[in-house]
């Protein structure tokens, strides 16, 4: 009898490990399944997604959108025959989850031509979901608007933050110029200077660091900071060539907590092709950064 409860047991488990499809033909497996309510036609769905090629993260909500849920308005069924054939993957899973379950959907990785070659030993992209929560449109204009009327403020107080920190800023550029300030040298002339020494995890190749910034050139001038977008700071993978080289470098001198200055050769930054308009060609750069968090 105990042979047979336990062989009854693997069964079911490995029933509900077993691949199901959802909309489109993409197979599905479904961690948890609370049973609640699914999210119907005009509503938006928040959710949680992780896309994997095998165990690497290509694209996480967490660390890309600074750890907010991402949002789908549940759309009318298509029409168009091409949108039926292949329709969006984690739109499919969405719409069979209920709040607080958790599901990971499948996509062949031959449908996408430069991952097949990136990855040529995965077969399938995976969509790790998790749905966090369900609202009506009139809820969720609500909340945008109150959103809106946050961001707002919290740009007013971040623009006149970033214009105290240009002060600062200029201030270093000078002291780093007649060599007052005590920079230490990371090679190939990238160097870095703590103003406030953190005590979090250190920032290392493979971490996720988020980061307030505020880079100008060497003459003082801005072209760039994060404080004046409301204080939303920007996260990235550590040593995967998300940013310019003098910044994947650069950010392993510092841990969680710590501030400090990035001085980046134009070798480092963005070389003699420059960025646009606001960086010419060749040119230095200085970052003041602000280490906020750092993860494995």
């Amino acid at each position: 009898m105990r042979f047979l409860i336990v062989l009854f047991s693997a069964v079911l488990f490995l029933a509900s490990c077993a691949k199901e499809k959802a909309e489109g033909g993409y197979k599905y497996t479904h961690h948890v399944k609370k049973g609640g309510k699914k999210p119907q036609v005009g509503e938006i769905a928040y959710f949680h997604v992780n896309i994997r090629a095998g165990e690497k993260i290509l694209n996480s909500s967490r660390t890309e959108m600074g750890g907010e849920a991402a949002k789908f308005k549940i759309p009318e069924a298509p029409k168009d025959k091409e949108e039926k054939k292949q329709p969006n993957p984690i739109l499919s899973g969405v719409k069979l989850m209920g709040i607080g379950d958790s599901m990971t959907v499948f996509m062949p990785i031959d449908t996408i031509a430069q991952l097949k070659a990136q990855f040529p030993d995965v077969k399938e992209l995976s969509y790790d979901i998790v749905l966090v929560d369900i609202k009506t449109e009139e809820e969720y204009n609500k909340e945008m608007e109150a959103q809106r009327a946050i961001t707002a403020q919290k740009q007013e107080e971040g623009t006149k933050v970033s214009e105290q920190i240009g002060v600062q800023v200029k201030d270093a550029i000078a002291q780093f110029k007649s060599k007052k300030l005590a920079a230490q040298d990371l090679g190939n002339g990238l160097k870095f200077f703590i103003s406030e020494q953190g005590t979090g995890p250190k920032v290392e190749a493979g971490t996720t660091a988020s980061v307030q910034y505020y880079g100008a050139l060497m003459n003082g001038a801005r072209f760039d900071d994060s404080f004046s977008r409301g204080m939303q700071p920007f996260n990235l993978k550590v040593g995967e060539g998300m940013v310019i080289e003098g910044w994947d470098k650069g950010l392993t001198a510092f841990n969680q907590g710590s501030k400090g200055y990035l001085f980046i050769p134009a070798a480092l930054g963005y070389g003699k092709q420059g960025a646009g308009e606001a960086i010419p060609p060749n040119s230095d750069l200085v970052f003041y950064v602000e280490i906020v968090n750092v993860t494995k």
